[in-house]
């Protein structure tokens, strides 16, 4: 008798088990069954205890309608009481409302106006038991309803990373934010020129002064274009030089105020050409010494406009340098790149980021293609020598643009021009750059005036590993909580570089204490980056209290460190700047909403004078920007709100306190 035949895939002849193959639509299959029978799918709760027939009518079962009763069901799943025919309304009413509002958005589209960004709507939050609960919406529209007093902002319904962007403006030409939106549906991390808490979105844009025809205003992104890349227009009149002595003290106060943190000239170099200028009547500055002397006069000239109210003829010097732009691109030379660099240094400060972002990431690629990012070690044998001198420059260029190119990146949630990876280059050397009779009676420290230049380089390290690790669009994959250690030590072992000279105590003299100011800003500014509830990624209760613990402090140094720029008058009229307080007075409101239940009324009346005390701050940045009491006032009202709503719930609780006691007492014997 011959043996059985194996089949395939069994070594004693057993025919193999295949696994029974699933259709991945399971809905299908209930719902053919469905209409195959006569019983309904979930009885209401009325019928299914008194145990009678239900029917599946959409308005209610019979039995329900007959005794005049609402029709309730039960969910197995959530545990839910809703009404038969509940979830069609909700649908019905959901589709109609959105096309209401499409066709509301379109009509504003039509008249030229940019509808508002729609609200962030998270995937949902995570259940207690580790896996996604039901969505969670998000209001944004009635701010007194978000505070309601019975509102409790539980994080772990907010833990869901919003992926979604604010609409795009076609309008805001270089402005948008494309960056994470964050994890918390209630606060938002600083997203370009504009912060959020509860639904209420501050935008800088919209508080400062803005002409008719943005073609024309200087500050604009448009006007910066037409003058820089339109060669058939005729280039601007060259404005003409201040007298002599003005045109030294601008010079001498450049250098004092703004070269100190980006030390993009040298300024032996720079007041040796007024010199020049003054006394020899032959001497006439090439393309790239001309912009840069136009540039200092106009930086300078348009601080004094912007603090002191007045106007002056700043605009012209700018545009005059700018036009010169393509002709400084077509040669690659450091001082062009020089020129170039402090054309970016200006627009920084413009109400608009556009121009900033665009001309920084600009700037730093031609740093590139002149091996600016390279250590000199790096460079051959047969490459081209430098100086002691040009190597300092280049390497303080390259950093300078790093700076500003990074901080703008950082806040517009742009993707970096350059990582950690790509370049070697070393810090500069605080060398001395005073000349002349000055140089023998000034102090060993003084004799290098970009000091703290040399701590912002170290601090811009420390931003571009925040941008690329908490702040980036693919969640690194390596723990959160690791993540934030790591950064913690970094900014510790950053502020233990600071010398004493620059740390704020007795030893800074009065002429360094703003440039300490900026460095202890910038401190802080990393921590409330760091620890930010928006971008925290992890459910662990102690990460987020310390979190919150560490932001409440970051906010209150930034309060006294405003204070004292300031009584300095060194608050900066930036955009940058103005966000990172703006941020600080909102992080504290959400502490304290997140800890309502736990404080008192002293600590109520304590953030009452702490809110005073930032809204003054406020009030002075507003009129740096041009915008009078506007910024101050809206600040005010989401404040307002904010401290009401704590007030309700602290009034609530004491009340209910109240009532437990009296009835305790009249309970007794």
């Amino acid at each position: 008798m011959s043996s059985k035949r194996a089949s395939e895939g069994s070594a004693d002849g057993t025919p193999a088990k295949l696994p029974k193959s699933e259709n991945g639509d399971f809905s299908r299959s209930v719902r053919k069954k469905l209409t195959t029978t006569s019983r309904t799918g979930q009885a209401c709760d009325r019928c299914k205890v008194r145990k009678i027939r239900c029917d599946a009518r959409p308005g209610g079962c019979s039995p329900c309608i007959a005794n005049n009763l609402e029709c309730k069901t039960t969910d197995r799943i959530t545990g839910r009481a809703t009404s038969r025919g509940h979830t069609e309304h909700i649908e019905s009413e959901n589709m109609a409302l959105k096309q209401h509002i499409n066709d509301l958005r379109q009509q504003l589209i039509e008249s030229g106006l940019d509808p508002r960004p729609a609200p962030i709507m998270p995937l949902g939050f995570v259940g207690s038991g580790g896996q996604p609960a039901y969505a969670w919406p998000q209001q944004m529209f009635d701010l007194s309803t978000i505070l309601g007093a019975d509102t409790h902002l539980d994080p772990s319904k907010s833990r869901a990373r919003a992926s979604a962007l604010p609409d795009y403006r076609n309008s805001s030409l270089g402005d948008n934010y494309l960056g994470i939106s964050g994890a918390n549906e209630w606060l938002s991390p600083i997203k370009g020129t504009s912060v959020a808490l509860f639904g209420m979105e501050l935008d800088l844009v919209d508080f400062v002064t803005n002409d008719n025809d943005e073609a024309f205003s200087p500050t604009s992104y448009e006007n910066f274009l037409s003058i820089a890349f339109k060669s058939s227009q005729e280039r601007p009149p060259p404005p003409s030089f201040p007298s002599y002595r003005e045109c030294k003290a601008l010079c001498e106060w450049y250098f004092i105020s703004v070269n100190c943190h980006a030390p993009i000239v040298h300024k032996p170099d720079v007041l040796d050409m007024v010199d020049r200028l003054n006394s020899d009547e032959v001497y006439q500055p090439d393309i790239s010494e001309t912009v840069q002397l136009h540039m200092i006069i106009a930086m300078m000239l348009f601080q004094s406009s912007v603090r002191n109210s007045r106007p002056t003829q700043w605009a012209d010097h700018y545009r005059y340098a700018a036009s010169f732009l393509p002709d400084l691109m077509a040669k690659r030379t450091l001082p062009n790149i020089q020129a170039i660099a402090l054309i970016c240094l200006h627009l920084r400060n413009f109400t608009k980021p556009g121009a900033a972002w665009f001309m920084s990431t600009l700037t730093l690629n031609l740093c590139a293609e002149m091996g600016l990012h390279r250590s000199v070690s790096a460079w051959g044998k047969s490459s081209p020598e430098f100086s002691e001198h040009e190597i300092e420059m280049r390497k303080r260029v390259f950093w300078s643009v790093l700076v500003i190119h990074t901080s703008i990146s950082n806040k517009l949630g742009r993707p970096l021009a350059m990582r950690l990876e790509d370049f070697d280059v070393e810090f500069p050397k605080a060398l001395d750059d005073n000349t002349g009779s000055e140089a023998s009676c000034i102090d060993e420290w003084h004799k290098c005036s970009y000091r703290v230049a040399c701590h912002n380089f170290k601090w811009v390290l420390l931003v571009i590993q925040v941008q690329t690790s908490i702040y980036s669009v693919r969640a690194p994959p390596h723990s959160y909580e690791l993540t934030i250690q790591k950064l913690e030590r970094d900014l510790d072992y950053f502020l233990k570089s600071i010398p004493i000279e620059l740390s704020g105590g007795p030893e800074t003299a009065q002429d360094d204490r703003a440039c300490s100011l900026y460095l202890q800003f910038g401190a802080q500014e990393l921590n409330l980056l760091v620890h930010h509830p928006a971008v925290c990624r992890t459910q662990n209760t102690d990460v987020n209290n310390k979190n919150l613990d560490v932001c409440l402090d970051a906010s209150a140094k930034l309060l006294h460190i405003a204070q004292s720029m300031r009584a300095l008058r060194a608050l900066d009229t930036t955009w940058l700047n103005a966000t990172v307080w703006l941020s600080a007075i909102f992080v504290t409101l959400f502490a304290y909403n997140q800890r309502k239940d736990h404080i008192t009324s002293t600590d109520l009346n304590a953030l009452k004078d702490t809110m005073e005390q930032w809204l003054s701050i406020i009030g002075d940045i507003g009129h740096l920007m041009g915008s009078g009491n506007k910024l101050q006032n809206a600040v005010r009202h989401i404040v307002n709100a904010s401290i009401d709503n704590i007030h309700r719930h602290l009034a609530a609780k004491t009340a209910s306190a109240a009532v437990a006691s009296a009835n305790i007492a009249h309970s007794s014997p």
